[in-house]
């Protein structure tokens, strides 16, 4: 059932820390919203160009960022029946709170804007595609051999002009594979790749951070290549080459996935506790990414066009991570949720008690 008279649960409900803990998650989720919002403040930035240093972070960031945090969702996403029965409370009315939400902020910021769910707002995108995701996961799942499958669907999304930004569905197709192989991971494949020697992974990163910097100065392919958000010919590519093209974006994704699992610690660090309070960060730091692109700021250009932004992007994760924020954000949106379902409820409730 979508709607439930139990007790809403908060989008991302803090757990008391514990000794038999694994932290790792907490610190992939904690270096994840960094980098998200290290991305939407960089390129806010006046002046943002692919081949500088702010251009060439920005598309390393975006080639592993949302690719971790949709592999994370997908290995807590094992209850496929609660995932299922709490898609709708905890992604979909979210997304269209927060769409009305973005809608009244880019009004007050630039003084008109255009309210369209099916065209998510920058990063409200990902709560429309998880909902997808988790609503399906069940039917998914049945389907034989459905993740070599999804790999050939995320790469055939490239040929389908109608799979783009509207309703999110290239996106959906094209980040697929992260997701389920999320779900299908282990604990005892952590451990392994956990295992793996440190020195051969560390190479690893090193050739794939080498390699992000060579296509940001040589500008070898278009930045929105890199979305898996449209059509291979919508963005310049031809159909030959958007194939092999997709296919590597698709491979340095499970690579990026590997290196951080091997390498960011399982332990309790100084920003675990981020980690617990991502989906307020999440939210929370888009108005200001708006409030950047009006103030037309370059931050003094030069190297301070990188610095400056990169410090408030500590700033705007450390504070919009903090317990208080989190739980307003939560009593917010759980109470509006409550508000609007309750009349669902009590119909429910009346036609079941006849």
């Amino acid at each position: 059932m979508i709607f439930n008279a139990t007790k809403v649960q908060s989008l991302s409900q803090p757990t008391d820390y514990n000794t038999n803990r694994s932290y790792l998650f907490d610190n992939l989720k904690a270096l994840m919203i960094f980098v998200v919002v290290s991305t939407h403040y960089l390129r806010a930035t006046n002046g943002f160009d692919v081949p500088t240093l702010s251009g060439a972070t920005y598309l390393l960031f975006i080639s592993f960022d949302m690719v971790l945090f949709i592999f994370i969702s997908g290995y807590f996403s094992k209850n496929v029946e609660k995932v299922r029965k709490t898609a709708f409370r905890k992604l979909l009315f979210p997304y269209l709170v927060l769409t009305v939400f973005m809608y009244v902020v880019r009004y007050a910021i630039y003084g008109n804007a255009n309210l369209s769910f099916i065209n998510p707002s920058l990063a409200l995108w990902f709560l429309l595609v998880m909902f997808y995701y988790r609503f399906f996961l069940k039917d998914l799942i049945k389907i034989k051999y459905i993740l070599p499958i999804s790999i050939v669907a995320s790469v055939a999304a490239g040929l389908i002009p109608f799979f783009n930004a509207n309703l999110a569905l290239g996106r959906a197709f094209g980040f697929l594979p992260f997701f389920l192989l999320g779900y299908f991971f282990q604990p005892e494949h952590l451990t392994k790749i956990r295992n793996l020697p440190k020195p051969g992974i560390i190479f690893l990163a090193i050739i794939l951070v080498v390699y992000s910097g060579f296509m940001a100065y040589e500008e070898v392919l278009p930045l929105s290549s890199s979305f898996l958000i449209s059509s291979y010919e919508s963005i310049g590519i031809p159909v030959l080459a958007g194939i092999p093209i997709r296919s590597w974006i698709l491979l340095t994704g499970f690579g990026w996935i590997v290196v951080f699992i091997n390498l960011v610690p399982d332990k309790k660090t100084w920003y675990s506790s981020v980690g617990l309070n991502t989906m307020s960060v999440y939210a929370l730091h888009l108005p200001f990414r708006h409030l950047i692109i009006a103030s037309g700021t370059d931050f003094g250009g030069g190297l301070l066009s990188f610095i400056v932004p990169m410090l408030l992007v500590a700033v705007s994760v450390w504070i919009l991570s903090r317990p208080i924020v989190a739980k307003g954000f939560n009593f917010v949106i759980d109470g509006l949720y409550k508000v609007i379902s309750y009349p669902f409820i009590k119909a429910k409730h009346y036609l079941y008690s006849k």
